[in-house]
């Protein structure tokens, strides 16, 4: 796994090769787009976290999730990613990843005395004019990667990559922002001027890109110049800080697994009780 670095200081930005196909991207695409999307960020962005039931679904049905998630749970991956958070975070902390295997997490977070992340997935959905406003990403973040799913050739050769930011030396105190405070509705009224674009992403699906936040991980999605009917699909995989657990992963599964479940069931009595009208 070759790792290429784009960005070292105040942020470090990082991007490595994507393991689906174009096929894959364009049938991750459409189960995402066919989603009922209702929860709106004030930049008109659309998402699905981790705990919907239809994001639950798509990462155990769709091929090419289902084997970014195989990659990703993968050992020699884990210990890349482990080597980077460990050599550029602010911090000294050791991570890692919660499993449904209760001895080894035992072993990680009692004995070792790792501190625990949970991987999960959040579906974001823009259209033209939206926009996501400068912010550094919530507090129990520790790193986000972005899989872009592009329409076509041509929207991969579009400026609507995710686009970071670095304050003017003499300004970074003035831009320390743990608690992500984004940068709209009147907060920090001078980002434009006294911050820099030190890198955009491209809209490609053949790299991901991923960061490590921090204080001044600012980032962003400029406002969309879309067509009218054009969509800005794309993956966020986020690897949160949560609490020590060793049966925590199990119960959760089995949680969603019900859940899912129930909600099968109810499909299968409301078309029964439709036949039966009909």
């Amino acid at each position: 796994m070759h790792i290429k670095i784009h960005s070292e200081y105040p942020l470090f930005v990082f991007s490595f090769d994507s393991n689906i196909s174009a096929s894959e991207c364009q049938s991750l695409r459409k189960d995402i787009n066919d989603l009922k999307f209702t929860k709106s960020d004030s930049g008109n962005k659309y998402r699905l976290e981790h705990n919907d039931n239809e994001v639950f679904r798509i990462t155990k049905t769709n091929l090419g999730l289902r084997k970014l998630t195989k990659y990703f749970k993968n050992h020699n991956f884990q210990k890349t990613i482990k080597d980077i958070l460990e050599k550029n975070s602010k911090n000294s902390v050791k991570y890692s990843l919660l499993s449904l295997n209760p001895l080894l997490n035992l072993y990680n977070f009692f004995i070792l005395k790792r501190e625990p992340l949970r991987l999960n997935f959040e579906f974001s959905l823009m259209s033209k004019g939206s926009f996501i406003a400068p912010h550094t990403d919530s507090r129990n973040k520790v790193f986000t990667m972005m899989l872009y799913l592009p329409e076509s050739p041509a929207q991969e050769k579009k400026r609507i990559g995710t686009v970071f930011y670095k304050p003017q030396f003499d300004k970074e105190l003035k831009y320390s922002n743990f608690n992500n405070i984004h940068a709209d509705n009147g907060n920090y009224p001078n980002f434009a001027a006294e911050n820099s674009i030190i890198f955009r992403t491209k809209f490609t699906y053949k790299k991901i890109y991923g960061f490590i936040k921090t204080d001044l991980s600012w980032h962003g999605v400029e406002k969309l110049e879309l067509d009218p009917k054009e969509r800005r699909i794309s993956i966020n995989i986020n690897y949160y800080k949560c609490n020590k657990s060793i049966f925590g992963p199990l119960i959760e599964l089995f949680k969603k697994y019900l859940k899912s479940s129930l909600w099968d069931i109810k499909n299968k009595i409301r078309k029964t009780n439709k036949t039966i009208k009909n």
